[in-house]
């Protein structure tokens, strides 16, 4: 018989902070905030599922590409006290 990990699916915020390039503090802010990941923790310990993660990941994606602002072009600038 095999045995599987229970954790397998899972990543430590050590792991995942690593791949985001983000610290430990910066995940924790965003779990008090409600931004990041949905996590658990055992203990001590806080782990991410990778499936949750990747789902977090999905909803920052915008919704296609970004699209230019139109520019008006602005009037030029009236000077005072000159009489036209």
């Amino acid at each position: 018989m095999s045995e599987v990990a229970i954790l397998a699916d899972h990543i430590s915020d050590e792991d995942l902070g690593r791949e985001l390039n983000k610290s430990l503090k910066t995940l924790w802010r965003w779990h008090k905030e409600g931004r990041g990941p949905r996590r658990i923790k055992i203990g001590k310990e806080i782990f991410y599922s990778r499936a949750s993660v990747a789902e977090w990941l999905k909803s920052l994606e915008s919704g296609g590409p970004k699209r230019q602002r139109s520019r008006s072009v602005p009037e030029p600038r009236r000077q005072r006290g000159r009489a036209a």
